[in-house]
């Protein structure tokens, strides 16, 4: 998949205001879609997530079983809030309700918890 197909597919998916509820409880709000970020509010923190991140991410693991460790590993200063750069973890989960809501992976399992990640098979 060519990067500009990716990006115009999470441009007409998301717009402000959608809400995501995670499996395991919670839930994001995206607050705008950018050219190459999309912003969201998880509790009261407003997060960017970067565009080209995403589709590194999802071109790295394509057709693949992944848990939100598995993105902690790839991209720890995008997706892992103790890392050196820290990135911030709550990215792991928003990354897969995008990925799921552009039809390009299944339904998220765990509960985003130790001993149980989130998780998503990509496409």
């Amino acid at each position: 998949m060519e990067y500009q197909h990716f990006q115009a597919l999470i441009k007409d998916a998301l717009s402000d205001g959608v809400i995501f509820y995670y499996p395991g409880g919670g839930s994001s709000k995206v607050q705008q879609v950018l050219v190459y970020k999309v912003g969201y509010t998880r509790s009261k923190s407003t997060i960017y997530l970067s565009i080209p991140d995403m589709f590194s991410t999802f071109t790295e693991f394509s057709g693949s079983s992944i848990t939100s460790n598995d993105l902690k590993r790839f991209m720890p200063e995008v997706y892992d809030s103790k890392a050196l750069p820290a990135g911030n973890s709550c990215n792991c989960a928003f990354f897969f309700m995008v990925i799921n809501s552009i039809g390009l992976a299944g339904n998220i399992n765990g509960k985003g918890v130790r001993g149980n990640p989130f998780g998503i098979i990509l496409k």
